[in-house]
């Protein structure tokens, strides 16, 4: 069974992403890379949705993420199928 990962290391990269202004790809493969870390959709959106209301200066680009990881994107762009 695979332990849960931590999240500090998980907001720590999406902080800096934001603050960045990351490009989509680039940040969509964070997500992936993430995702091989042994997070799930549930967990990932719902920490996304806490640091968008903990962080309203990112608020947009946050919501970005969150449409990645619950696949309101392209097909191309979901993390999770």
């Amino acid at each position: 069974m695979r332990s849960t990962p931590e999240a500090g290391p998980f907001r720590q990269d999406i902080l800096n992403a934001a603050s960045t202004g990351m490009a989509c790809a680039p940040a969509r493969e964070m997500l992936l890379r993430h995702r091989a870390a042994g997070w799930t959709r549930d967990r990932m959106y719902a920490e996304l949705a806490s640091m968008a209301v903990a962080a309203p200066e990112h608020e947009d680009y946050l919501h970005d993420l969150m449409d990645f990881v619950s696949g309101y994107c392209s097909p191309a762009m979901r993390i999770f199928d």
